[in-house]
């Protein structure tokens, strides 16, 4: 796919030809809900979250092998795997609003809802994890004049015990997901124990303050009733 509003035969080809690098922007982070609020009262640190490209084979749920660096190149029909992580445990994060190509003309392949737009060029990021998804596709635009091709995608975190999260993330309305992604979404939600143990601990087995006071009142009054057995009236009441 090219931007070029006029190009010939042979610039064509030299621009399907070409290997050019690539420039991956930093990750713009937005919050859904008050962060602090949500961490009850803490101060979090913001979530350290990346985005790596690296070459794919044609499995569509990892990306295995190395990442590509800024050194590297590629040609319009490179494979690439996208794989975005967010370094939390409390967060659970959608990938959103990506472009590819250049900020003077970008194409936006993700949408606000984290569905592509365009499955050729990139399919809807799939979520393994919380804190981890995947995508399969081609940077394959290129304009006239191209030295590299950028991406810049955003993030959107929501704290994993904000009831509105499990609508956020994983999407589950793109139309390029098959059955399976259904799965995925009851495994991560349904049947997780970081959801669990973090929203609905199981309570404390250590006795509260109050309990202990009790304990200890009992115990008191069994002594007192030991020793009034033992002894004689007059020496307890002089």
């Amino acid at each position: 796919m090219t931007n070029a509003n006029s190009v010939n035969g042979n610039e064509y080809s030299d621009l399907m030809r070409k290997a050019i690098g690539v420039r991956i922007e930093e990750i713009g982070l937005s919050w859904h809900g008050n962060r602090t609020t949500m961490a009850g009262g803490r101060k979090t640190r913001p979530p350290r979250c990346t985005l790596t490209l690296h070459k794919s084979d044609w499995n569509r749920d990892t990306c295995a092998k190395p990442r590509l660096m800024s050194t590297d190149k590629i040609l319009w029909s490179t494979r690439i795997c996208y794989k975005w992580q967010c370094e939390t445990t409390e967060y659970a994060m959608l990938v959103h609003n990506c472009y590819i190509g250049s900020a003077r003309n970008p194409l936006y392949i993700i949408r606000e809802d984290g569905c592509t737009t365009e499955g050729a060029i990139m399919s809807s990021p799939s979520y393994n994890s919380f804190t981890r998804a995947v995508a399969i596709g081609y940077l394959s635009v290129r304009e006239l004049g191209m030295q590299h091709v950028t991406i810049k995608c955003n993030v959107r975190l929501c704290h994993l015990c904000d009831e509105d999260c499990q609508e956020i993330t994983p999407p589950r309305s793109c139309s390029d997901y098959e059955k399976e992604r259904d799965m995925d979404y009851d495994r991560m939600w349904n049947a997780s124990s970081r959801v669990q143990s973090l929203c609905r601990p199981a309570p404390s087995s250590v006795p509260s303050s109050n309990h202990t006071f009790n304990l200890i009142s009992i115990f008191s009054i069994l002594l007192y009733c030991m020793i009034s057995l033992l002894l004689p009236v007059n020496m307890i009441f002089p």
